[in-house]
């Protein structure tokens, strides 16, 4: 008995709009993935477009939209926000033909509406996020192997971002379109946000000046801040709680409070609105007594000025 050998499918050939930070290194991960095969990149200009193509070390730059798309299966448009629904519009206003094709736009808040020019001419249209910060360094690509990804879209664009999300390595989530928005902000607020409030806590050290100092000073709460993660991983915001809130240690936040009101009164509502969340967070874990929790919100009332 003989068995025949499966044949392997073809790779999926794909197209770059845009090879910034996201577009570059995406190219670089799907290029080399047996599943992916890139075509053409078009940015800004035909130089940069080839700039692009060997930054990513494959594809060929075009100056035409036109052009850099041709066969491919799947266009990913890898531009700013704003400039999605432009793109959208000038692509279905082309000769091609969209039947059959997957069009990705990889915002983290814009749903697939930004590319309803290209559905109303049968293009299967979403969004692909993966989620993880890049800053246009060496780090990139390293940081986005294994990053989960977040798809929105129709059934076949959700598909093909299945098939991305494995060439990354990452863990592929599907969110309605209306979530996006409140997704995006979430992400802001881990990641963003963290970074203005290591900022904050910088601010009041003493002796502060110049770029040295937040450098070396970073690099001292840089082990602190990897252990939160850490115990965020292990057992969520409210397991990873520490400090004098969680003990219910009442002394030390009231001078925490007034240190603040000294040094620092412009930051008095964001510690407030903060300290009033550990208390919550606190409160789940069951290890303060009730007159212990109702202590803490008086003390963190507004107070008189």
């Amino acid at each position: 008995m003989t068995t025949e050998k499966r044949k392997k499918p073809s790779p999926t050939r794909f197209s770059l709009v845009g090879a910034g930070r996201m577009g570059t290194a995406l190219g670089r991960i799907l290029s080399r993935s047996s599943r992916f095969r890139l075509e053409g990149i078009i940015c800004g200009s035909l130089a940069s477009s080839r700039r692009a193509a060997a930054r990513i070390g494959r594809g060929r730059g075009f100056s035409a939209a036109t052009a850099a798309v041709g066969e491919s299966n799947l266009v990913l448009i890898c531009v700013p926000d704003r400039q999605i629904a432009q793109v959208a519009r000038a692509l279905a206003a082309s000769d091609l033909c969209w039947k059959n094709r997957t069009v990705l736009h990889t915002s983290g808040a814009q749903d697939r509406s930004e590319l309803s020019a290209l559905a109303r001419k049968g293009a299967h249209t979403g969004s692909i996020h993966p989620l993880q910060t890049l800053t246009g360094g060496q780090s990139d690509v390293r940081n986005l192997r294994g990053a989960p990804v977040f798809l929105e879209g129709d059934a076949r664009a959700v598909r093909v971002g299945r098939e991305i999300a494995r060439a990354l390595g990452g863990r592929a989530a599907v969110i309605p379109a209306e979530g996006k928005t409140a997704y995006h902000l979430c992400a802001c607020f881990l990641s963003n946000y963290l970074v203005c409030l290591v900022s904050l806590g910088l601010d009041l050290l003493p002796n502060r000046s110049g770029r040295r100092f937040a450098r070396d000073w970073t690099g001292l709460f840089t082990p602190l801040l990897r252990a939160t993660v850490a115990n965020l991983e292990k057992g969520g915001p409210a397991g990873a709680l520490t400090g004098p809130i969680s003990r219910g240690d009442s002394l030390t936040l009231k001078k925490h409070l007034d240190h603040l009101d000294k040094a620092a009164p412009e930051l008095g509502e964001l510690h407030r609105l903060l300290a009033l969340r550990a208390v919550s967070l606190a409160e789940k874990t069951g290890r303060l007594t009730p007159r212990t929790l109702s202590g803490l919100r008086r003390m963190l009332r507004p107070r008189k000025k």
